[in-house]
């Protein structure tokens, strides 16, 4: 086995995107969106990509949620006169 492709979309058994991780056992995707959920099986290739294995057993996983900058809201007292 010379390489893998990732293989993964956000519906079980239906996968629209295809990225090549050569042959690293472990891959990090870029530009998935937001709190969705994703599906993800493998295809492992030899040297020449002439030769495909089946899809792996698929697993799936949710982004994290996007997160708004925290604000800061405060008081101080007291806010005029001479500082100690």
């Amino acid at each position: 086995m010379a390489g893998y492709q990732i293989s993964y979309g956000q519906a079980s058994g239906s996968y629209t995107t295809q990225v090549d991780a050569g042959n690293k056992t472990s891959y990090t995707l870029t530009g998935l969106q937001d709190g969705k959920k994703y599906y993800f099986a493998a295809k492992a290739y030899n040297s020449g990509k002439t030769t495909w294995s089946g899809f792996s057993n698929e697993v799936s996983a949710t982004t994290a949620p996007a997160t708004a900058a925290p604000v800061a809201n405060f008081t101080a007292g007291p806010s005029s006169g001479v500082a100690p």
